[in-house]
């Protein structure tokens, strides 16, 4: 009797000894799955990118801004090779023309003005367009301007010292009625010497910016003229619109800081639909 109660009791310590060593299914099998379970979903999150702000890989052009380059003689995207090359070489050649320019002209500057020489020497080493910026201008050096004749692009004169009696006198250069952008800026001029842009046919863009004095009086018919720049032109009245609304082909005009008045900027505007007018 004795030794069957003591089987029994050795038998019910065994069971009991061995129910200690199952786990329970809810604690510890799960937690070693949820933890397997985000290390492997964890970085394949995904999220929609709009196109236009996050291309996909390759195809960056379609959006990616277009770098600009000046290059003479065009305009728009990056350059190829050759043209970065020829542009290199004409600054090259532009630069030496700038010093030997200012030289043969005998120009000299202004006191307490920057002054410049900017030219653009075409490969026959002929001036094709000509800044000066700063100068005293002398009846000298209108007389060797007006002999280059392959100035037909641009000439322009600013902040130069310079009378109307010279600038008449550019009448007589030889390239003038071929000139394409006049710009006589900051001068004291009056406007009496602006009879010597006529026959300029091919003239497009005009600056006679910065000259308080100036008058359009005697501005001629420009047929070609599709920009006009009279900022802080003072003496510029109400009086011109008829004149500045027969400039049919003009696309923009810069009346800052004239004496039109309002009802005449409305009037200019009714005149010239398709011309871009700035204006106070």
């Amino acid at each position: 009797m004795r030794s069957t109660t003591a089987l029994s009791i050795l038998l019910l310590f065994i069971n009991l000894t061995s129910c200690k060593e199952i786990k329970p299914p809810a604690e510890n099998n799960t937690a070693p799955l949820a933890n397997e379970t985000s290390q492997s979903t964890e970085p394949t999150v995904e999220v929609d990118m709009p196109e236009a702000e996050f291309p996909e890989p390759g195809t960056e052009s379609v959006t990616k801004p277009k770098s600009s380059f000046i290059v003479p003689g065009k305009s728009g995207t990056v350059p190829t090779d050759a043209e970065i090359r020829a542009g290199v070489k004409m600054q090259s050649r532009n630069r030496k023309a700038a010093a030997e320019l200012e030289k043969e002209l005998g120009i000299k500057p202004r006191a307490g003005v920057p002054s410049f020489v900017t030219p653009q020497v075409n490969d026959a080493g002929e001036c094709e367009a000509l800044t000066l910026m700063g100068y005293i201008i002398t009846d000298d050096v209108i007389r060797k301007i007006s002999e280059m004749d392959a100035l037909t692009i641009n000439f322009s004169l600013n902040e130069c010292e310079v009378t109307d009696e010279q600038i008449g006198q550019l009448a007589n250069m030889k390239s003038l009625k071929s000139l394409r952008s006049i710009e006589f800026s900051s001068a004291p001029l009056t406007g009496s010497s602006l009879g010597m842009l006529k026959g300029c046919d091919k003239l497009e863009v005009l600056s006679l910016s910065g000259c308080p004095n100036l008058t359009i009086d005697q501005l001629p018919p420009l047929p070609a003229l599709t920009k006009l720049n009279l900022l802080e032109c003072r003496m510029v009245t109400d009086k011109d619109i008829p004149k500045l609304a027969s400039m049919k082909n003009l696309e923009t005009l810069n009346l800052y800081n004239t004496s039109i008045t309002p009802a005449g900027i409305a009037k200019l505007k009714e005149l010239l639909p398709n011309c871009k007018i700035s204006h106070n």
